[in-house]
Order: structure tokens, then C-alpha cells, then sequence
């Protein structure tokens, strides 16, 4: 529960619930909770816009997700590291958790998750330089995108294409 109560303050940056939630999985050594407590805290800490700190906690989930074997929340936990990275952009530092994140999605079959990390593999790219690079996963995360019919995902590739050919 404190969990959750975590998610709903989010936006006013207050760690407390996810503290709670920390303390009370510790308390009786649920890896999980502790993992998502972890998790939790990290997304906190990026939408305050603190990459260092949201870092140091998807660091620590990732390290007990992939303990746990749950691959789909390692997957997550990559993602957010890259993005942390790309924030900065230090896109070097963004761009192997990125692909370890793909490469999980792509295991484990998580199209829509998959096509995000691919767009975001794309960004990543462009902004080094790799213009090629990122069009292949524009394209990639397009065609998936279509196949999914995902109404939110297809304009934003599109645009993100298009950016391409205007560089």
C-alpha cells in the first residue's frame, strides 16, 4: 500500500511512502517490495530532475530484479538508467543500458515496451551523430508501433523521423 501511496505523491517529490514501503519489505526481506521501493524512489528522484540520486536507486532495483530473475522489471530498470543518462546527454552512458534494455524486451516479447526503447535508442543516436543508426530504430520502433496500432507511439516516431531528415 505505501507503495502505491508512493506513486500518488510522485509529483511532489516526497520520498516518504516509498521510505515506508522500503522499511516495511526490509523488514520482513521481500525482495520484490524492496526492488519496486527502489524503483519508486528512482522515478522520484528523476522527476525532480536529481539523475545522480534516481540512479544510484534504479541501480539498486536492477541489481535485485535481476536476482530475482524478473525481466521485464530489469528491462524497466535499464531504461530508466539510460534515460537518466540521456537527460544529461551523456548519451555514451545512456546508450548500453538502452540496449540491455532492448535486448530483455525483445526476449521476453514486450512489444510495447520494446518500441519505446527503441525510440528512445534513436534519440540516443541521433544526438551522437549516428544518423543511420537512428533511422533504423525509428523504423524498427514504427513497425512495431503499427502492428500494435498505437495511436500515441506513431507521431512521435514520425516526428522524430522527420528530424532526421532535417539535420
Amino acid at each position: 500500500a505505501y507503495y502505491h501511496l508512493g506513486y500518488g505523491n510522485i509529483k511532489d517529490g516526497d520520498s516518504f511512502y516509498f521510505d515506508q514501503a522500503l522499511q516495511a519489505a526490509l523488514a520482513i526481506n521481500y525482495k520484490n517490495g524492496i526492488a519496486n521501493a527502489y524503483f519508486g524512489k528512482g522515478t522520484m528522484f528523476k522527476r525532480k530532475v536529481k539523475y545522480a540520486e534516481a540512479r544510484v536507486e534504479f541501480f539498486k532495483a536492477a541489481e535485485l530484479y535481476e536476482a530475482l530473475k524478473q525481466l521485464k522489471d530489469l528491462g524497466a530498470a535499464y531504461n530508466e538508467l539510460g534515460l537518466t543518462y540521456a537527460y544529461e546527454s551523456n548519451f555514451s552512458e545512456a546508450l548500453p543500458y538502452l540496449e540491455k534494455s532492448r535486448d530483455i524486451r525483445t526476449q521476453i516479447g514486450d512489444m510495447a515496451g520494446l518500441s519505446n526503447v527503441l525510440n528512445t535508442l534513436g534519440v540516443a543516436n541521433k544526438q551522437t551523430g549516428d544518423l543511420k543508426k537512428a533511422l533504423e530504430y525509428y523504423f524498427e520502433s514504427l513497425a512495431i508501433a503499427e502492428e500494435r496500432n498505437d495511436k500515441a507511439m506513431m507521431p512521435k516516431l514520425l516526428i522524430n523521423l522527420g528530424s532526421v531528415y532535417l539535420d
